[in-house]
């Protein structure tokens, strides 16, 4: 097996990804179209487009996926939410629990929050809170992802072994051997297919 080599190609899929928003998508995401794209009179199903994503995201990565809702300071706006100080959430990360998604132990606490999304509203809300080890965090943290897939290969190789590293975990969460690394470049198209949808009705 080459870890390197296939996270060079799912940096490839990451930049496509990253490109969602002008057509591309990953080989496994279905036709998707943003409410804005729609031809004058066309009837968009929005709400079926949004659940085609979540059951090819589903698919392809069954227990760690990124996530297309994920605020840049998530603690804060959880704070925000519940009117409670960001230093209250953050004495939750010293529990003996393990990363919530793959059990590893939590050296560095990242946060995590699956959202209830009311499409005729276009309201968000938190359904479920994860703390999870660094690697779950990032492979969850879709713009720090494709940040990391997409970086530059020169400077000594780091991003490239931090590339492999995020790879192979995501191949072992979700239980995929080394000849389906190419899941997790598509997995980072349907999340930003649906970041694509999320961003166009202005969610609250």
């Amino acid at each position: 097996a080459d870890p390197a080599g296939r996270a060079g190609r799912a940096r490839g899929g990451a930049r496509g990804g990253a490109r969602g928003a002008r057509g591309r998508r990953g080989a496994g995401a279905p036709a998707a179209m943003s409410p804005s794209a729609a031809p004058a009179g066309a009837d968009v199903d929005v709400a079926g487009a949004v659940e085609q994503l979540h059951a090819a995201l589903a698919q392809v990565a069954p227990r760690l996926a990124p996530n297309a809702l994920q605020p840049a300071d998530l603690v804060a706006t959880l704070a925000g939410l519940y009117g409670v100080p960001a230093r209250q959430l953050r004495e939750l990360e010293g529990g003996s629990a393990g990363c919530h998604v793959c059990g590893a132990a939590r050296a560095e606490t990242a946060w995590s929050v699956e959202w209830r999304v009311d499409l005729g509203k276009r309201r968000m809300a938190p359904a479920a809170c994860q703390l999870l080890c660094q690697r779950c965090g990032l492979a969850r943290d879709l713009p720090r992802l494709v940040q990391r897939l997409s970086a530059p290969t020169a400077g000594g190789g780091g991003e490239d072994a931090a590339a492999s590293d995020v790879l192979r975990h995501f191949l072992s969460v979700n239980r995929h051997d080394a000849a389906d690394a190419h899941l997790l470049q598509d997995a980072v198209s349907v999340a930003h297919a649906l970041l694509v949808i999320y961003n166009q009705l202005q969610l609250t």
